[in-house]
């Protein structure tokens, strides 16, 4: 897959799924050059560590602020949203939060 086609279907992703979707030449170490090579371009955002959000056209990476339950759904892709995020992706919250909540098995290390 071409990386523009990759940046296109997935807003924010994972090192890892980056790797698998792209699959360079030089393995996880390719993805991490052509990846630092977008981010000092300003097309990719780093959102956590090993997570990546892309910038939409004619917005500044530094004022960009990615979807929280993207990053987060990103970050521990085990977990099950729950409390206010789960209603926020029901629709049916009457107010936005800034945090998410996850629930899952491990805490991360």
């Amino acid at each position: 897959m071409k990386t523009a086609e990759f940046f296109a279907t997935h807003p924010v992703f994972s090192l890892d799924e980056a790797t698998m979707a792209l699959a360079p030449k030089g393995g996880r170490l390719g993805t991490v050059e052509r990846l630092k090579y977008h981010l000092r371009a300003g097309t990719l955002k780093l959102a956590a560590r090993g997570v990546y959000a892309v910038v939409p056209s004619g917005v500044l990476a530094d004022r960009f602020q990615p979807d929280p339950l993207l990053v987060a759904s990103a970050v521990r892709p085990d977990g099950v949203f729950s409390h206010h995020s789960a209603l926020e992706l029901l629709g049916a919250a009457h107010s936005v939060w800034h945090q998410c909540t996850l629930y899952v098995e491990q805490r991360r290390r």
